[in-house]
């Protein structure tokens, strides 16, 4: 498939954006970074529309980008496990080496060969016809210079917030990455452990970023950011174990939430489960695992609702829009697919015409509606 990357003749080390161009996030590296957040996240660009103050949208796209490539090194099967917590290790000092300004073209361009000499078999401007993940994601990691330029361009107290909490994402993804085979979350303890470096590190940027903008309370925002995003995660993680396992190697899904399976006996059932045409029946313990991991998204909700609501309703910056998109997409996910649907093939997904009723109701959602989130959600999405 064919994908737009944002300049002309762009491939893997040999860009057009040379070395005193570094730092300028304006003109053609502006579109390609609007571009590339479309193509890698669908759900956090339709909440990025929401945003209305141009700099904080640009802090919150690129924050996110920041994060995306250091979620895509270790998502990939075709680098072994030592070698992606050296590189999410690495990346973390190009982050640091960003924060205080010391960083520019050659480091980065230094740590991108670095990934493309850990990929097994493959060049690195052909990893995403060889992967079934979007050659966007790869775009991204081959053109981090890009990312990493408009961060340095930051405020320099969001730049050091950001970065501070993507230090700790990368460094916290290492420690599950390095092992002979993909994750294993074995407990609650470590799901609550590995959400928290993938999402709760977003939640503590976001608060800081979005806290600059509005007059909130931010001892509230600091006590639920961490269950809005764990909430975010865990619906992530019930969502599409298949694919977890087929395209990471990955079972996100504790072993202790699986009613006595070990992750072995779950590798197996869930590919007898895909073919399956009574899979409640044929495996409950699959089911069940799912529900046990929507029950302790669903948990969360109050707080998450909390987080939300802290911000005013239609706030001219958008910002109460932006942050209730994920979260009613993701409720609405849980509410309206069932979890055996987790084991087929499009794995637990809700419509367009969902997803779109959802962007209209974003933002202006009074505070005594979320009361009643079952009522909330049969009123967006009847």
């Amino acid at each position: 498939m064919a994908v737009y990357l944002g300049f002309q003749g762009m491939e893997g080390f040999r860009t057009s954006v040379g070395s005193e161009d570094y730092g300028n996030p304006d003109g053609e590296f502006d579109d390609y970074l609007d571009t590339v957040h479309g193509k890698v996240s669908r759900t956090f660009d339709l909440a990025l529309r929401q945003l209305e103050d141009d700099e904080l949208r640009r802090e919150v796209r690129d924050s996110y980008l920041l994060c995306r490539i250091a979620d895509t090194i270790e998502d990939t099967d075709l680098i072994e496990g030592d070698r992606k917590a050296k590189l999410l290790e690495s990346y973390s000092g190009l982050i640091d080496d960003h924060r205080s300004g010391e960083a520019g073209y050659r480091d980065v361009a230094g740590w991108v060969r670095d990934v493309s000499d850990s990929l097994k078999g493959v060049d690195i401007n052909e990893v995403g016809e060889r992967e079934e993940a979007d050659e966007s994601y790869w775009s991204l990691v081959r053109n981090a210079h890009t990312a990493l330029s408009s961060y340095q361009a930051f405020d320099p107290s969001a730049r050091d917030d950001v970065g501070e909490s993507i230090q700790e994402m990368t460094e916290g993804m290492a420690q599950y990455v390095d092992g002979d085979r993909g994750i294993r979350i074995r407990d609650e303890e470590e799901l609550f452990e590995y959400c928290h470096y993938v999402a709760g590190t977003v939640g503590d940027f976001l608060t800081d970023l979005f806290s600059r903008e509005a007059e909130v309370d931010e001892e509230v925002l600091r006590e639920n950011s961490e269950d809005y995003a764990q909430l975010l995660q865990r619906i992530n993680v019930a969502r599409d174990p298949v694919a977890d396992l087929r395209e990471e190697e990955a079972i996100f899904t504790p072993e202790t939430y699986m009613e006595g399976l070990t992750h072995g006996e779950f590798t197996g059932e869930i590919e007898e489960a895909v073919e399956s045409d009574n899979l409640r029946e044929d495996h409950p313990e699959l089911v069940g695992a799912v529900e046990n991991v929507l029950a302790s998204a669903e948990e969360r909700a109050d707080s998450a609702v909390k987080y939300v609501t802290e911000f005013e309703q239609g706030d001219p910056n958008g910002v109460r829009a932006y942050l209730e998109t994920p979260l009613l997409l993701a409720l609405a996910t849980a509410d309206q697919t069932e979890p055996e649907d987790a084991f087929t093939e499009e794995g637990l997904k809700i419509g367009r015409e969902e997803v779109g009723k959802i962007m209209h109701k974003a933002g202006n959602i009074p505070d005594s509606d979320w009361e009643d989130r079952e009522k909330l959600l049969e009123q967006t999405l009847e």
